[in-house]
């Protein structure tokens, strides 16, 4: 089913106010194809960091809308026997970033002290267990994977 309409957020506003007129009827005819049309636009600078920004949150609309529709009922995902044997690697424990390191050798830590506040309130054993899936897998960068932390533990 098509969607008939979407929220239209504060910050998807707040983005708008950033661009000129032209580049704002980009904006939204880049928003609007994309739930309306389900077409991703392409775009440029500064554009297409707007755009990415507002991605996530219209993308969990159309994830809300789909699971709705079904009456809130959640769709049901079979589990491979890997995906088991992976959950059971990390089940119990609860790693820091020394073991994290260990873990993942071919990361290096280029974590300095201007940057030590990205180690702060990080969830190392998700992380740990989501890296092996996301795009960030053969990063080399403990710098560049907490800077796409959220993105790689699906927040």
């Amino acid at each position: 089913m098509k969607m008939k309409h979407f929220t239209f957020q504060e910050n998807f506003y707040e983005a708008l106010l950033l661009l000129d007129d032209k580049q704002g009827g980009q904006y939204i005819k880049a928003i609007s194809g994309y739930m309306f049309k389900d077409k991703t636009p392409t775009l440029k600078p500064p554009l297409d960091s707007f755009f990415a920004l507002a991605k996530r949150k219209l993308d969990l609309s159309k994830t809300r809308r789909r699971v709705g529709s079904k009456g809130g009922k959640t769709e049901r995902i079979p589990v491979t026997t890997e995906q088991v044997k992976k959950a059971d690697e990390f089940a119990g424990a609860s790693i820091g970033m020394d073991s994290f390191l260990q873990r993942y050798p071919q990361i290096r830590n280029d974590i300095y002290k201007s940057s030590m506040h990205l180690t702060s309130g990080i969830d190392w054993t998700t992380l740990a267990y989501e890296l092996p899936d996301s795009p960030y897998r053969d990063c080399k960068s403990l710098y560049q994977i907490l800077t796409h932390c959220d993105e790689i533990i699906g927040k």
